[in-house]
């Protein structure tokens, strides 16, 4: 797969910055270095990436800093996630995060436990104060949480992103994704992401055939992501010291090339890494 280089897209990546310049949460499940935007061009310069949506990782909490300093520095070529207290979302902050480049907000229900909100408030505060914006709520959850998330879908009105396969596994394929096909049969998309986290990697058995099911059914609400630089496994709770954990040792590159080969005819690869995420974060078609 070949696509004009610059112009797939890379759309689920954390930009985290030295703690001297934007500290990390206090209330974090994890304590990581930093990963910088020229090591992520760095680690993606032979292929075809050349642009990326940063999502704000949870060891940053609802502080947007270094996630905005970074849309910042990616220019045009980048959009955002962000997180954020929906009751402190008014006009005036998401015309300010729209005008940086930030076009969705992140509810995070498997890595924070002993701080998330249970979903059936914060998802309809959130899509309250979304109305009209056209942006979109990104859900990080475990498959099991798909069919009550399926239930809740009917009474908000933004568009739900599903992260990495929504954790449903190749081995668990007949049990959860029904609750996954629900959610996209109504209008949710998801990111063919995180592969490592659902089974070894692209090239694991089942995983391709689970993304050309998911793009065979609905091939227009998928894009893919690479999750970079690969956070470390944790266990959800809060975090009592400064260790540093290291990222998980991983070819990011490989997994670009991987998920390329789920599909070989080039017309499905353009729309999986250009026209859905242009659509879907309005990314020009033509380049940068």
């Amino acid at each position: 797969m070949a696509i004009d280089k610059g112009r797939a897209a890379d759309c689920h990546i954390h930009i985290v910055a030295d703690q001297s310049e934007f500290p990390l949460a206090e209330a974090r499940s994890y304590t990581i270095p930093p990963a910088r935007i020229e090591t992520y061009w760095a680690t993606m310069s032979e292929t075809d990436v050349g642009r990326v949506v940063v999502v704000q990782p949870s060891c940053y909490g609802k502080d947007n800093r270094c996630l905005l300093d970074a849309l910042e520095s990616f220019g045009d070529r980048a959009r955002g996630v962000a997180v954020v207290d929906p009751e402190n979302l008014d006009d005036q902050l998401l015309s300010d995060l729209h005008d940086n480049g930030v076009r969705g907000v992140r509810v995070n229900l498997l890595s924070v436990r002993d701080q998330a909100r249970p979903m059936e408030t914060v998802l309809p505060e959130i899509d309250a104060a979304l109305a009209g914006s056209n942006w979109h709520i990104q859900v990080f959850c475990a498959a099991e949480t798909l069919p009550a998330l399926a239930k809740l879908q009917e009474k908000v009105q933004a568009p739900l992103v599903i992260d990495h396969f929504g954790f449903v596994r190749p081995e668990n394929l007949e049990r959860d994704f029904p609750n996954l096909f629900r959610l996209l049969e109504n209008g949710a998309w998801v990111k063919l992401s995180g592969t490592d986290r659902v089974a070894n990697g692209p090239d694991s058995p089942g995983l391709g055939d689970l993304a050309r099911k998911i793009f065979a059914a609905f091939p227009d609400n998928a894009v893919w992501g690479s999750d970079w630089p690969h956070t470390p496994m944790h266990s959800g709770g809060s975090v009592s010291d400064d260790v540093v954990l290291p990222y998980r040792e991983i070819d990011t590159a490989g997994f670009f090339k991987g998920a390329s080969e789920w599909f070989p005819e080039g017309s499905v690869c353009f729309k999986l890494f250009v026209r859905n995420p242009s659509r879907s974060y309005n990314f020009t078609m033509d380049g940068n």
